[in-house]
């Protein structure tokens, strides 16, 4: 792994720019750029010469660090722009923006006349760093024979956002390419507050683009004169228009665009429809609830959805049973929107909910169950625990889960039993929850989930031991040191009830697969009986020597004093030489030399 700081202490350029080209390595790429930054202008022609690599990540690291060397690299990157290879000409140009010097505005304006498109989309960008010094050649640019220079002029002032450029941008709206037309109004909105009159003169012009982006930009600028000119826009012939008039209401929530909004529900279009209801939720005005609950059976899904929507956050109980009707007669794409939306209405719809889960349409109940416990009302609990045995395993997953959020006692027993599921994810379910419940009954039961087979069963009935017996010892003065041996300890304790019988059954199965293995340790001795995790090897200093001593023995047979040597070893053999321990319930296993 490089070490960036030591290259950049050594100024080896060479070793930053390979760390600089190293593949999928973002943090150690930016390391480096910013090590090459700090060393300045020695690192220059090294940096340039980056802008032939095939890797478009690495000449745009490159050009960023030129761009923020800053002055001293303005010079060697407008050279770069005379290059013929269209990727130098490029990777130059974007970095002679982030230098924002002034020096780079008349090779850069050349280059927007001359360049390809995508050179000019970058040339743009650039300008539109250089600030307002560059607003005169730009607004000259304005003029320029070529369609495809006029339209990025007039991105480029839109990016610098000079008011001085308002005027000419607004004889730009009469340009006779379509292309300028609209980017000169988007232009106008970027500059924002400034030019608000001349975008309300925008949305009556002739052209539907130029209108639809004015509609689109006042609904960013908040003026009292903007309101009356979107609810005129609503009336417009293009439907475009009228949608972003409807949208850009909803954005600068206009009290008096309600009235004008509740009519254009009834509008045809669907798209006008849906902006319509969004901008009344929005809004938030209450007057717009009766006509948004008469959404919910609009024959556009997406306008539905977004009528729930609005009901919830409007924050009139009133719509509660309109919106559980409709999850009952829709079908399942909105029944996440409607319950949502339930809830944000308060305590009131537990009892809708409740009904709801005794609903025959397939599904509902589910759907309910996934939000009925976030109401914390305990009145759910008995509803929720008819769920518990449900034949469907998403069923009886999600009942465990409302149980948690519910976070009621009554719901513990039931729970327990859970653990037991056939269905990992509901054991899951189930363990989660006693966690949020924190109720001293469930330790044994998690104790005992603490032996299934699932990995993730394990886990969380660990963490929830860990917080039921956190709280237990809250205000006790326990340390977490103290907490995790206790912790441990009732693991432990939990692991030594296993079945006697059952660990030495699982024994002689493994005994007898290490017999059949030449002198080696079968799967099954290097995994606990309890967790199903590897043993780790702890080997004592007898069954160590023994190895030791059996080699040099062995080598030294050919005379007398290897004998007594191999006789000795034989005899520390017969020891014991360590255990296999099981480091997260404690379990240990005697092993000898050959194991």
């Amino acid at each position: 792994m490089a070490d960036v700081k030591e290259l950049k202490e050594k100024q080896d350029i060479v070793g930053l720019i390979n760390v600089l080209k190293i593949k999928e390595d973002v943090k150690l790429n930016n390391q480096a750029a910013w090590a090459l930054k700090s060393i300045g202008e020695p690192a220059i022609p090294r940096l340039l010469e980056l802008f032939k690599d095939d890797n478009e990540g690495v000449r745009t690291r490159a050009g960023w660090v030129l761009g923020n060397i800053g002055d001293p690299a303005v010079e060697p990157l407008i050279n770069a722009l005379k290059n013929p290879t269209g990727n130098i000409k490029e990777e130059a140009a974007k970095a002679l923006g982030f230098t924002k010097n002034p020096k780079a505005i008349a090779p850069l304006m050349q280059l927007l006349k001359e360049g390809s498109r995508i050179i000019q989309d970058a040339v743009a960008i650039s300008l539109g760093h250089m600030g307002s010094a560059a607003t005169p050649d730009l607004v000259a640019a304005l003029k320029h024979k070529d369609t495809r220079v006029k339209k990025k002029a007039a991105d480029a002032l839109g990016r610098i956002k000079d008011p001085a450029s308002i005027g000419p941008l607004q004889e730009a709206l009469n340009d006779s390419a379509p292309e300028v037309r609209s980017e000169a109004c988007l232009s106008l909105g970027a500059i924002g507050h400034a030019a608000v009159d001349a975008l309300i003169v925008a949305i009556g012009h002739a052209d539907p683009a130029v209108r639809q982006n004015a509609a689109v930009s006042l609904g960013h600028i908040t003026d009292e004169k903007v309101p009356p000119a979107l609810i005129v826009a609503l009336k417009d012939p293009n439907e475009e228009v009228k949608a972003k008039a409807a949208e850009s209401l909803g954005h600068i929530k206009s009290q008096e665009a309600v009235e004008p909004l509740i009519a254009m529900l009834k509008d045809p279009s669907d798209l006008i429809r849906l902006n319509a209801v969004t901008s009344l939720g929005f809004i938030g005005d209450k007057k717009a609830v009766e006509p948004i609950m008469g959404m919910l059976r609009d024959k556009d899904i997406n306008v539905k959805k977004n009528a729930a929507i609005a009901l919830g956050s409007l924050d009139d109980p009133m719509a509660i049973q309109p919106l559980v009707d409709s999850l009952l007669a829709d079908n399942e794409d909105i029944w996440n929107n409607i319950l949502a939306s339930v809830l944000q209405l308060g305590e009131t719809c537990v009892d809708p909910l409740i009904k709801a889960l005794s609903s025959s349409v397939k599904g509902v109940n589910t759907a309910v169950l996934k939000y009925i416990g976030k109401t914390k009302n305990s009145k759910a609990v008995d509803p929720i625990l008819r769920f518990m045995n449900d034949k469907d395993d998403v069923t009886r997953e999600c009942a465990c889960a409302a149980l948690g959020h519910l976070r009621d006692p009554k719901g513990v027993e039931a729970l327990i039993q859970a653990l037991k599921d056939e269905n990992e994810g509901v054991k899951i379910a189930a363990a989660i929850s006693l966690g949020k419940i924190e109720d001293p009954r469930a330790l044994e039961a998690l104790g005992e989930a603490m032996k299934d087979p699932g990995k993730f069963v394990k886990i969380e009935a660990k963490e929830a031991m860990d917080r039921i017996i956190k709280k237990q010892n809250a205000g006790k003065g326990k340390t977490d040191s103290d907490l995790a041996d206790e912790i441990q300890s009732k693991l432990r304790d939990d692991m030594k009830k296993i079945d006697k019988e059952t660990r030495k059954k699982e024994k002689e199965e493994a005994d007898k697969d290490s017999g059949e293995s030449l002198g080696g340790t079968g799967d099954k001795l290097k995994v606990c009986p309890n967790c199903n995790i590897d043993l780790k090897r702890t080997e004592e200093s007898a069954g160590v020597q023994a190895k030791i001593l059996m080699m040099v023995g062995l080598l030294l047979s050919f005379v007398l004093i290897g004998i007594p040597i191999l006789i000795y070893a034989l005899n520390l053999m017969q020891k014991k030489s360590g255990f296999m321990i099981c480091e997260f319930c404690g379990y240990k296993r005697e092993i000898k030399w050959y194991d």
